[in-house]
């Protein structure tokens, strides 16, 4: 009698961690959307690194890094940068929460042996944009509520 009311409570208790990482990736996406540092920083966690936002160029290089939040400076001025990927986020983005075996783009397959050790502790979560002439995939590991890393593909190029 015990085991079905564990099972119906960790089911339960599945739901909301899927919200909460929909809306922590949502508001993630939000901060950048509005170039706001200090909230962009509040929705990250750390270490942080993000791959694919940015010119890809100069200081900024193709990954961002942060070890922690005093680090964080840098990380955001360069995807600040990336005009175009910031004007293709929408006010309210279309994200789901996505397993790592149902991963299609490419950057995504190749960076799964960093991502695979990411699942014990974070949910992905997932969401295309699409602007003038461009798409991206994106893909955001979030743990407790924080963003610590996002992962961008240009499919369109």
């Amino acid at each position: 009698m015990k085991q079905p009311l564990v099972i119906a409570m960790m089911l339960l208790g599945a739901v909301p961690a899927r919200a909460d990482a929909l809306d922590a990736a949502k508001g993630w996406l939000g901060a950048l959307r509005q170039k706001d540092a200090s909230k962009l920083k509040a929705a990250s966690g750390f270490p942080f690194t993000e791959a694919g936002i940015g010119p890809g160029s100069g200081h900024c290089g193709k990954r961002a890094k942060a070890a922690n939040a005093a680090e964080f400076s840098q990380a955001s001025e360069c995807m600040f940068a990336d005009q175009t990927f910031i004007e293709a986020l929408p006010p309210e983005p279309t994200a789901k929460v996505v397993e790592l075996k149902s991963l299609q783009s490419a950057t995504f397959k190749k960076n799964m042996k960093s991502l695979a050790p990411l699942a014990k502790d974070h949910q992905f979560v997932q969401t295309t944009l699409t602007g003038d002439g461009m798409s991206y995939e994106v893909l955001l590991a979030v743990k407790k509520g924080a963003v610590s890393l996002v992962l961008a593909e240009n499919t369109a190029e």
